[in-house]
This record gives structure tokens, C-alpha cells and sequence, in this order.
């Protein structure tokens, strides 16, 4: 009667411990899942970011040197032409991705650069207006060598600058330092 106790107590007792290996395996095999879908999740957002990323210096570097080419202190005969600005869909795609993805740190760059384009295209604007009434023989109010003043000391530079900012800050977060 002994050994029979002996033996149920036994087959108990490794019972008891086979279930509870098999839920902490369980368990240790549900942790593992969830960190690799969050790790695969982490990875997935981190790819569009980078995306977001290069397409928004893409899309700077695109806009800042039309800004240093509107209207050259020294030009060629004829005038070099502007290269084309960027489709305003893919302007548009561009901020979105950014609005999405990017920090809250490069968003708010972004705005301040973006602004600084915004001044040197109403300058552009200005200097077409002006040369639209020289042509026309009709008087206007801009004062054309302190708007090419501005746009030389002031905007040109002020872009230039953001623009530099931006991508400083863009490359630390890519590269983990952020």
C-alpha cells in the first residue's frame, strides 16, 4: 500500500510539474511573439519614417536652390532659367508623410524652413510685379533694391540656414542621436 501511495504521489507530482513547465513555456512563447510583432511593428515605422525623411530633404534641396537661383545678383545673357518647382501633390505628399512620421522636432523645423521658401516666393512675386510695370510703363509702390536687398541679405540666407537645420536635425534622428 506503500509503494501504490509512493507511486500515485509520484505520477501527482510529475503531473503538476509537466503543466506548469508547459504554461511557462506557453507563456515564454507568447512574450516572444508579442516582442517580435511589436520589434516588427518598431521596424515598419521606422522605414517610413526614413522615407518621410529623405523624401522631405528630397523635396528641401529641390525648393532651396530655386530660392538661391530667383533672381542672381550676377546672371547670364540670357537669364538662367528657375529649375521647375516641385508639383504642389507632391509638396503636399511630402508634408504628409512628414505629419505622419516625423517628430514633433523636425515638423516644426520643417514649418520654419517652409516659411522662409513662402518669404523668398512673395519677394519673387514683388520683383514681378515691379518688372510687369517697368515694362508697362505704369508706377508702382515697390521699392525694387530694398526687395532684392531683403531677399540677399535676409531671405536667401535665413533659408539656407533652416534648411541646414533641418537636415542636421533629420540625419541625428536617423542615425539614433536625437
Amino acid at each position: 500500500m506503500a509503494v501504490a501511495s509512493v507511486g500515485v504521489t509520484g505520477i501527482v507530482v510529475t503531473s503538476l510539474t509537466g503543466s506548469k513547465a508547459r504554461a511557462q513555456a506557453a507563456e515564454l512563447a507568447e512574450k516572444q511573439r508579442v516582442q517580435m510583432e511589436k520589434a516588427a511593428v518598431d521596424a515598419r515605422n521606422q522605414q517610413r519614417k526614413a522615407e518621410a525623411y529623405v523624401q522631405c530633404l528630397e523635396l528641401a534641396e529641390q525648393l532651396g536652390h530655386w530660392a538661391q537661383m530667383l533672381r542672381p545678383s550676377w546672371d547670364t545673357y540670357p537669364p538662367a532659367e528657375l529649375p521647375p518647382l516641385p508639383e504642389l501633390k507632391e509638396q503636399a505628399a511630402t508634408q504628409a508623410r512628414l505629419l505622419a512620421y516625423g517628430s514633433e522636432n523636425v515638423a516644426s523645423l520643417w514649418d520654419a524652413w517652409n516659411g522662409s521658401i513662402n518669404d523668398v516666393r512673395r519677394a519673387g512675386r514683388k520683383l514681378d510685379v515691379y518688372d510687369a510695370a517697368i515694362r508697362r510703363q505704369t508706377s508702382t509702390r515697390i521699392d525694387e533694391p530694398e526687395v532684392i536687398r531683403e531677399l540677399e541679405d535676409e531671405l536667401r540666407p535665413r533659408e539656407l540656414e533652416r534648411r541646414k537645420r533641418l537636415a542636421d536635425r533629420i540625419n541625428a534622428e536617423l542615425a539614433g542621436d536625437a
